[in-house]
């Protein structure tokens, strides 16, 4: 129960980045990562939704995506590697192994996350965080309840 806030700078490569979790979850929904800026709302966004691993990620205007896991059973308190690449217009998610792996292509024409002087929220976020510019994208911000053993973003 809580959440992590990390100011972290790091700064995107034009062809994309990746993030690896390593988590065990006891609960079907809740925020696993995030990091986003209030002003544009740009983000990326790692969540439980109903047992499926979900990866969402705003360039800003039409240019969105969202991939989730086929499975849903990851509530089920097993350690799980969860990895997200992006490589230029194309997102790939991955648990565990190759038997679950979906992808998506952004859309649009926005290509750069502009993200980078923003803070990492493993977890969950705080209290009065301005939530405003990510209202349209479904975003559940109920805390993740489990343990998060590892969290490796390069973006």
């Amino acid at each position: 129960d809580g959440f992590a806030q990390i100011h972290l700078p790091s700064t995107e490569r034009p062809s994309g980045a990746q993030i690896t979790v390593i988590l065990s979850a006891y609960s079907p929904n809740g925020l696993i990562y995030f990091r986003g800026n209030q002003e544009n709302g740009d983000f990326v966004c790692l969540e439980l939704r109903e047992g499926h691993v979900v990866f969402r990620i705003n360039l800003g205007d039409d240019s969105y995506a969202l991939v989730k896991s086929k499975k849903s059973s990851y509530a089920d308190g097993r350690s799980h590697t969860v990895r997200v690449i992006r490589n230029y217009d194309k997102i790939h998610l991955q648990v565990d192994d190759e038997s679950d792996r979906n992808s998506a292509t952004i859309p649009g024409e926005n290509a750069k996350l502009n993200i980078n002087g923003d803070d990492h929220f493993v977890g969950g976020i705080p209290p009065g965080f301005n939530t405003t510019a990510f209202r349209n994208f479904d975003i559940h911000w109920n805390e993740f309840f489990g343990c998060i053993q590892s969290v490796r973003p390069s973006q």
